[in-house]
């Protein structure tokens, strides 16, 4: 007997969050067989780029200039690189990036909206992010991509303005 292959969705604040705290759980989808996608709200160019910014505190001459002077495209880039990689060691090959910045990330409707929008393209039968309350749920990246993953899946539910998808509910 056959089992249905399922959509799984993965919205998560940072590049490396995809691996670090659901890798396991997407790998066992992608070996049954099922569809996984992963979208990555923030860039991580902030807060998850060590190797560039500890290179930049390091004395001059002591440090790699290519790395300490990095811009931010540059560090973007080499992320997304970077995820698109550890991605295709675990089988997953469908990686979105929103591009919102991840200095300080608010809830806001235009983010609600992409999330939404990405929601009713891949109509997932499961969707994974963030706890909303994870670290006081007040502050900090992790759970505004929860509360931000929350309010786009209940629009998600009901028709609303400027959006030209059909609801879906994911199960």
């Amino acid at each position: 007997q056959s089992m249905r292959k399922l959509k799984i969705l993965l919205i998560c604040a940072h590049p490396g969050d995809a691996f670090d705290d659901s890798g396991g759980t997407l790998c066992r989808h992608v070996e049954r067989g099922d569809e996984v996608t992963v979208c990555l709200v923030t860039t991580g160019v902030r807060s998850h780029a060590a190797l560039f910014t500890d290179e930049k505190k390091k004395p001059v001459g002591e440090r790699i200039d290519a790395l300490a002077e990095a811009t931010a495209d540059e560090i973007e880039a080499f992320k997304a690189e970077e995820v698109r990689q550890a991605g295709s060691e675990l089988g997953i090959t469908d990686i979105r990036f929103l591009f919102e910045e991840d200095d300080i990330l608010l809830v806001r409707e235009p983010i609600i909206r992409k999330v939404a929008k990405l929601i009713r393209q891949e109509k997932p039968d499961i969707l994974i992010t963030h706890h909303p309350m994870a670290e006081g749920g007040l502050i900090g990246t992790h759970p505004i991509v929860g509360q931000i993953t929350l309010l786009a899946l209940e629009s998600c539910g009901r028709w609303v303005r400027e959006e030209d998808l059909p609801p879906h509910h994911v199960s």
